[in-house]
């Protein structure tokens, strides 16, 4: 192949691995200060998976198509209206609950950090949850399927950036 051609393939394959780790470092602090934030509350229930949840969102905003959006992906304007949908492979009945966790200074400042358990009614055959992106930041969204006072499925953080 040529001595140069290699080194050339070697020096930009090592580039392109040290870029994805500087991104992963980034990923991993954002959700450990999601993880270690201390208003964020431990899981109610015993854990044991059963299942699987998985998490599809949804961004809003006047004048715009609604677009879909990946955790940890790119940033959203604030402002954005934002739609989470769980898909389980869990057998009815159980009860569905949402933490949605807020770590920005905005939030600290408007005193309205979150990181408690909401329960939601299962609509039309949907598990939904929506929300208004208002504060900066990185934020994360997860789902807990509860039944007969177990944890038996969840999604995990779906992180959120806010601009």
């Amino acid at each position: 192949m040529g001595h140069d051609l290699v080194e050339k393939a070697a020096g930009k394959r090592n580039r392109n691995l040290l870029e994805k780790s500087s991104l992963f470092r980034k990923a991993r602090g954002a959700l450990q200060r999601i993880l270690d934030a201390p208003h964020r509350k431990p899981v109610a229930w015993p854990k044991i998976r059963h299942g699987s949840v998985n998490i599809s969102a949804v961004s809003e905003r006047a004048g715009f198509r609604p677009n879909d959006f990946q955790s940890d992906g790119a940033p959203l304007p604030k402002g954005s209206r934002l739609t989470f949908v769980a898909d389980t492979n869990i057998s009815r009945p159980f009860k569905v609950y949402w933490q949605v966790v807020n770590t920005d200074l905005e939030a600290k400042e408007a005193r309205d950090l979150r990181g408690r358990f909401e329960e939601i009614a299962i609509e039309e055959g949907k598990l939904t949850k929506k929300e208004r992106a208002k504060y900066r930041g990185v934020h994360s969204v997860e789902c807990f399927i509860v039944k007969d006072g177990y944890c038996i499925g969840w999604s995990g953080p779906f992180l959120v950036n806010i601009a």
